[in-house]
Formats: C-alpha cells, structure tokens, sequence
C-alpha cells in the first residue's frame, strides 16, 4: 500500500480576505438553520404564551418561507375560557358569560382543529365552540337572555379573529429568526465562534 502525504494551508475565517468571507459565507449558508433548534427556540415561546392566554395541549405548525401557502398556526385540545377572558382583559365586555360560567350554569367547550392537510398559514384552522346551558329555566335573566345568546356568539368570533392574529405573530417571529440566522453576519458569527479552520483550496472547513 501507497500512501501519499498532501499539504495544504488553512486559515480562521479572520485571517481569510474579505472575497474568501464571502465564499465560506456562500458555501455555508444553511449552517444555523439546518436543524429544527430555532424553531423549537421560537415555538416554546409562543405556546408559553398561548398557554398564558388559557389554550392547551397547543401544538404548533409552519411553512416557510417566500411560497404561496406558507405561514404559521396552532392547534388546541381545549381553551380555559374564564382564563382566556381574564387574561384579554374581556371580563366585562362579556360580562353575562364570565356570570353563567361562574354559576356552574353554562360549560363551554372549545377546540382548534387544521382544516387543510397540505397548508399551515393563519387561516388553516377552525375554531370549534358548543356550549350547554344547565339552568334554562332560570330567573336569572344572564342565564337566559338573548344578550347571553349574543355574547357567546361574539365570543366565539373574538377567539376566531385572535387565533387568526395570533397565528400571524408566530410566523413573523419565525420568519425574523430565520433571516437573522440566515444572514452574512450571523453565518460569520457561527464560523468565527466555533474557531473553524478553512481549507484556503477549497474554502471549505478543514
């Protein structure tokens, strides 16, 4: 067996001239998103907040980025509806609701399914709201009124738009850390970090 010795010169990405930066740039674009840990970073964030706001068991899916179709949204067993009031600050807005819900008479049951198998944009899920009045025959007029009527009513076109909303945000925050990673300056961030050694041939790592 032959075996043949070959020497060639490495460099740190600092000791490369500025046209050599360029090519490690170009030859490692993907190297900050190649993996999935800056979505997770971007996406417990989210489901923190969204369990904040009384959604649970969130789950959270994206499509990205620049196609027709793409965007970000979330899923839910089951919403805390008392907690998502509280916590939106709507608890005189529907007033009769956050009444009934505290007098045992009326359960709310709630949950966001995906209504599109292929796509992930904002509108890719449906709120589902049903409710059971246990007190039908009440005095109470928020128990029985059509004001009652009207607020759940409303209350399910609130969450509806918000989810919508909130989708949207997840996807901006996405996006922004996707491009940030994806930029000249955070690849030559990752390459000077790690204290690559290039190959001054191939400007690849050595």
């Amino acid at each position: 067996m032959t075996r043949e010795t070959r020497e060639y010169e490495v460099a740190t990405y600092d000791e490369l001239t500025e046209e050599q930066q360029q090519e490690v740039i170009s030859n490692y674009q993907d190297i900050n998103t190649d993996d999935d840990y800056w979505v997770d970073d971007v996406n417990d964030d989210h489901v923190a907040l969204l369990e904040d706001l009384g959604f649970n068991g969130v789950k959270i899916a994206y499509s990205g980025f620049w196609s027709q179709g793409d965007g970000a949204s979330f899923t839910c067993s089951s919403v805390d509806v008392s907690k998502y009031l509280e916590a939106k600050d709507l608890t005189k807005e529907f007033n009769l609701v956050v009444k009934a819900l505290e007098s045992d008479n009326l359960h709310i049951s709630i949950d966001i399914n995906r209504n599109h198998s292929r796509y992930y944009h904002e509108k890719s899920t449906t709120v589902n709201m049903d409710y059971t009045l246990y007190d039908e025959d009440s005095d109470d007029e928020a128990l029985t009124s059509k004001e009652l009527e009207k607020q759940l009513s409303d209350l399910e076109e609130y969450i509806t738009e918000d989810v919508i909303s909130l989708n949207k945000a997840i996807y901006r925050d996405l996006e922004a850390s996707y491009e940030y990673l994806a930029s000249d300056e955070s690849i030559a961030n990752t390459l000077k970090s790690n204290d690559y050694m290039f190959n001054l041939k191939t400007l690849k790592i050595d």
